[in-house]
């Protein structure tokens, strides 16, 4: 059953029952009110008899009834009708012949009677000292027409507000489904076609349209996505290619030319290594950007200007270079060991890759709390290369992003980003500025876990 079939047979469901129970309700009232009636105009007429039959004896043969639709009859003792007025006797029971013989006046007995085809209502009152009963009949046609009519009436208006609430269904579930089923058309064509560019519409402020508007959230994160793949895989093909092509050169030259001297096969493997290391930090960097692994593991307190200084050298020892390290001793931070020795080899190999082979790169572990007074140590990684474009300082820690004078240089983009995700993960910031005087420097912040001489609410002693 589909979800407009059932909204429609839900309103029509509950509106035709909401009808009824409030027909119901009239209904049952109504009748009691009739009834009610019926049963004080006998009292009334049994009452103003009594008061006639009050005389002394012998009693009359002739009642006079105040209404023609009410049967009016007197009974002795014996149970035998004495007097009547009406166009028929009221028939006369067991109970009628017990009262008539009872001593207490006034006992009134109220029943329903069928006679001759007709409904009738009967009230029996005693006249005490066992001097009979008089007795009143009332035919109920007329309450039983109204009350036919009332029914009819109410199975007509239960009729006709299913009939509205169906047609109101119709209209809110066409309104709502027509807005699913747009939703569902844009499912189905994303999965077989594979376009991410479809949009629903999402006006309106009730629940579908937040579900169309979640849909095209969803569609637009899935299309950045799908880009950021394809930019990953363009530039893993692009940067690839330079490795590879001197891996192929370095391989036709050890292959074509067996004799070559000592000095030039030497430097023919020392490029080669050099490549397969391009190659490898490359892959691993692709690797760490598409599975999501740049915070995961578990985490451990880190001496961070320990881990700089083992880091700092083996990274710029791939460029050849070296790297001035200086740090402030048992800073501790806690976090995931393997991932912060990423951020520093990250932020090393940056430095070299844009700084002259002359140029130093520096790297520094001191204490220093944020600007609001948490305590923190940062890593500082300086170089004396190009610096950064002016208003780019913080898009170098973008996926991919690589400025118009760096492309010449081997790189993926995806370096920094993952510092600013693994600092991120930790709870730091990173930043990046120009360096006065030229080159850059790119700074991280870790809240401290632990200080020198094992206190973190005071800065060390800087003596």
């Amino acid at each position: 059953m589909s979800l407009r079939t059932r909204l429609v047979a839900a309103l029509i469901v509950l509106s035709t029952a909401a009808s009824l129970v409030v027909g119901f309700l009239s209904y049952r009232a109504t009748s009691t009110q009739l009834r009610d009636e019926v049963d004080q105009s006998l009292d009334s007429t049994v009452a103003s008899a009594a008061a006639a039959l009050a005389g002394p004896r012998p009693r009359p043969r002739v009642l006079n009834a105040p209404s023609r639709e009410i049967e009016l009859q007197f009974i002795g003792p014996e149970g035998a009708v004495v007097a009547a007025e009406g166009q028929f006797e009221i028939p006369v029971e067991g109970a009628d012949e017990r009262l008539a013989r009872a001593t207490g006046r006034g006992t009134r007995l109220y029943r329903d009677q069928t006679t001759a085809g007709a409904e009738l209502r009967v009230l029996t009152m005693s006249l005490g000292d066992g001097n009979g009963a008089l007795q009143a009949a009332r035919n109920l046609e007329e309450v039983n027409r109204v009350l036919a009519s009332l029914r009819a009436r109410i199975l007509v208006v239960s009729l006709a507000v299913a009939a509205a609430a169906g047609l109101l269904g119709v209209l809110v579930g066409s309104s709502v489904t027509r807005r699913l089923v747009r939703l569902d058309t844009a499912a189905r064509q994303v999965g077989d076609s594979g376009d991410l560019a479809v949009r629903v519409p999402d006006d309106g402020d009730d629940e579908v349209a937040s579900l169309g508007s979640a849909f095209n959230e969803m569609l637009e994160a899935l299309q950045r996505s799908r880009a950021e793949q394809q930019r990953l895989v363009q530039d893993a093909g692009h940067e690839l290619r330079t490795p590879m092509t001197s891996l192929r050169t370095n391989l036709f030259t050890l292959r074509s030319f067996g004799d070559l001297d000592e000095g030039t096969r030497s430097a023919v493997v020392a490029d080669l290594e050099s490549e397969a290391a391009e190659l490898s930090g490359l892959v691993e960097e692709v690797l760490a950007v598409a599975q999501g692994t740049t915070g995961s593991g578990p985490t451990q307190p880190v001496d961070l200007g320990e881990l700089a200084e083992a880091q700092a050298g083996r990274a710029a020892g791939r460029w050849n270079r070296s790297a001035a390290v200086r740090v402030t001793p048992g800073l501790v931070v806690s976090g995931h060991r393997a991932q912060l020795a990423r951020v520093v080899r990250n932020l090393v190999d940056n430095a070299c890759k844009f700084s002259e082979p002359d140029t130093p790169v520096e790297v520094v572990v001191e204490y220093r709390p944020n600007a609001a007074g948490t305590p923190g140590v940062v890593l500082e990684v300086l170089d004396r290369g190009c610096g950064l474009v002016p208003g780019e300082e913080e898009l170098v820690f973008a996926r991919f992003h690589r400025s118009d004078s760096a492309r010449a240089v081997p790189g993926s983009g995806l370096g920094l980003s993952i510092v600013a995700d693994v600092v991120g993960a930790h709870g730091g910031v990173t930043r990046a500025a120009n360096r006065e005087g030229g080159g850059a420097v790119v700074s991280v912040w870790l809240p401290v876990d632990g200080l020198p001489g094992g206190s973190a609410a005071s800065p060390p002693d800087a003596s």
